[in-house]
């Protein structure tokens, strides 16, 4: 019955009834038990306008109901060109850091997803990274979500040696992007992004490291200072 209502919503999505659609989501919404383990079963198989759908319904949901469907939404978050991405964003902010950032900072450190059928073989943790770090720099959401998620992201930093092998590690820059979001406050960075304008000083990465360590504080830059002349 449930499955069925997700079936009959993605049919009238498809024929463009919009409001027949929101209804039958809004009716799967308020269903009674067993509802989030239908829509969670929905993201774990093909079917990227399905899998929209069951995002919308689980936001609508809303936590704490919701909350067995973090890892998929999470793992949906790993590529920001699918249908539905955006909500699933929401659908987690609304749930707020204190419950979504151990979550997250788990997905940055096992460097991968959970199986899918509609993985490709070649899928690497990089790509999903990326995504991630796409959701924590976006200025949409709150800074706190970067501010503490920064720790982990200085932690791949630091162990991507700077390589932009594909597949190697996750893209620098977009590591970059979550740094710069965290603000002034992550001092802790700097060492990291000395090392990295060393090595890369031509690149367009380098310059990015550039741009984070002049936007600290003057106070902050000081205990760098004989590292920085080198620069």
């Amino acid at each position: 019955m449930l499955e069925q209502l997700l079936d009959e919503a993605l049919q009238a999505t498809r024929l463009g009834n919009k409001p027949k659609a929101d209804q039958l989501l809004y009716q799967l919404a308020d269903a009674s038990d067993g509802v989030v383990d239908v829509l969670v079963k929905a993201l774990r198989h093909p079917g990227k306008a399905r899998q929209a759908l069951a995002i919308r319904a689980l936001h609508l949901i809303g936590y704490p109901k919701n909350e067995p469907a973090i890892p998929e939404l999470i793992y949906h978050i790993g590529d920001p060109n699918l249908l539905g991405w955006s909500e699933a964003v929401e659908t987690l902010t609304d749930m707020g850091p204190d419950v979504i950032v151990p979550h997250l900072i788990q997905a940055l450190l096992e460097k991968g997803p959970p199986y899918h059928a509609d993985a490709g073989k070649n899928q690497t943790w990089a790509y999903d990274v990326e995504g991630l770090c796409t959701m924590l720099s976006m200025k949409t959401i709150a800074d706190d979500y970067a501010l503490r998620c920064c720790p982990t992201v200085h932690c791949l930093l630091s162990q991507a040696g700077f390589s932009q092998a594909a597949g190697a590690s996750p893209d620098v820059d977009t590591l970059l992007d979550v740094v710069e979001r965290a603000g002034d406050q992550v001092a802790y960075v700097l060492p990291t992004l000395i090392a990295l304008v060393k090595k890369q000083r031509e690149s367009e990465v380098g310059k990015h490291a550039q741009k984070l360590i002049s936007a600290f504080p003057e106070e902050a830059l000081t205990d760098y200072k004989l590292q920085l002349r080198q620069l």
